[in-house]
């Protein structure tokens, strides 16, 4: 697996790990290019496993909310080689 393959599934995860720790139904981890979007949908998370809940009265900062990056399943030895801050 590549390591954007890898690092997006570890957003997705990222996710599914929110919405079941908080009783959500968020359904987007990044904007949408065009911005067309709800607030409340939308939820960003940080590699040190921070989650960004954005809402109609701005952008919420939770640490520790999920699983950080490097803690993830998916970030191993292609995902540390891949990366577009790879020295390798």
């Amino acid at each position: 697996m590549d390591w954007y393959t890898a690092y997006e599934q570890w957003q997705k995860d990222c996710l599914a790990e929110y919405n079941e720790r908080f009783r959500e139904s968020r359904s987007l981890y990044a904007a949408p290019d065009d911005g067309d979007y709800e607030p409340g949908d939308l939820v960003e998370f940080g590699e040190d496993g921070t989650a960004y809940p954005h809402g109609a009265g701005g952008i919420n900062y939770i640490p520790n909310a999920v699983t950080p990056w490097v803690e993830s399943e998916h970030y191993g030895p292609d995902g540390e080689r891949d990366g577009p801050n790879s020295l390798f």
